[in-house]
């Protein structure tokens, strides 16, 4: 059975995959990068999650009450370009992108969910 997808322009079955780990210097500084990445955002998500999360929550409540009584505007086609995004882009179009980025950096995603956990884990 083969599997479709691609990743980094490679396309997968055995002789794809083969050839994708044979050149190993790209998904090695990848997976590293990833993993590091991972490790820390595993690590200081565990010791300030929880302020992290009032401060954001917080922050989104204040933001949203202050855009309902008319205090403040949030012009979505600035924000949509400052995400890098075209402002047409809709939900559907932002998964596909989001899905293509993540089977492009696949081993990289894995590397750096591993090592969340590990971070998560060491961390208090």
């Amino acid at each position: 059975m083969e599997l479709e997808g691609k990743i980094k322009g490679v396309s997968f079955g055995w002789g794809g995959i083969k050839t994708y780990i044979a050149d190993h210097s790209a998904w090695m500084r990848e997976a590293l990068i990833f993993g590091g990445i991972g490790f820390l955002a595993g690590f200081f998500f565990r010791v300030f999650g929880r302020p992290l999360v009032y401060v954001i929550l917080g922050g989104t409540v204040a933001v949203v009450l202050l855009k309902t009584l008319g205090v403040v505007t949030i012009h979505q086609g600035v924000l949509m370009r400052m995400l890098g995004f075209s402002y047409s882009t809709n939900f559907s179009t932002l998964v596909n992108i989001v899905k293509s980025w993540a089977w492009e950096h696949i081993v990289g995603l894995v590397a750096g969910t591993i090592t969340f956990l590990f971070g998560w884990k060491m961390g208090a």
